[in-house]
């Protein structure tokens, strides 16, 4: 009785969990564009429960290769939200910072994990200021992930690219290529 109740509890947070993930991958790509710009991927919805944002913003970080957000906005005009980060970038930092310019209400963290509290209207000053505090190290630390290759590409190589790209669109890791 109790592994059955759990059961369906677990399969309530994946339905939550799916359909919020759904909506912020659509509004990341809309705030992102087709060439994916952007240092950070910041997202809200007041339909997302608070306790599902963590695995949203883990998954947003996975599938576009970039510090995420995603925060649950509440009835209060306040949201709270949970950021999840790449190597290389210090997101605890960046928050802790955020608080004491006051974009943020209170928020903490770690170099690769924070959460936040905001004023509703203030999602967009915080947008820009981790685009401005995070962009140099988020360009460093991606260009440091990305794999370079000298020399020519012959059709196997070429392949192999185009299938770690295209699993890297399906949201899997996968280390940006380049060639010189």
């Amino acid at each position: 009785m109790l592994a059955a109740q759990l059961d369906h509890l677990n399969r309530e947070r994946q339905t939550i969990e799916l359909a919020a993930v759904a909506e912020a991958e659509a509004e990341a790509l809309a705030a992102l564009g087709i060439e994916e710009k952007g240092a950070v991927v910041v997202t809200a919805s007041p339909r997302w429960h608070p306790g599902v944002v963590g695995l949203v913003a883990a998954r947003l970080k996975e599938r576009f290769g970039r510090p995420a957000f995603a925060i649950a906005l509440g009835p209060g005009e306040t949201g709270t939200g949970s950021g999840r980060s790449i190597a290389g970038v210090d997101i605890g930092r960046a928050v802790r910072h955020a608080v004491a310019e006051g974009v943020l209400m209170k928020g903490g963290g770690h170099a690769m994990a924070a959460g936040v509290t905001l004023k509703t209207g203030a999602l967009g000053e915080f947008r820009a200021f981790l685009e401005q505090h995070l962009g140099a190290d988020v360009e460093a630390a991606r260009r440091d992930d990305a794999l370079l290759v000298d020399g020519g590409l012959d059709g196997a190589i070429r392949d192999r690219g185009t299938a770690l790209r295209r699993s890297r669109q399906r949201g899997r890791s996968a280390p940006a290529i380049r060639s010189r």
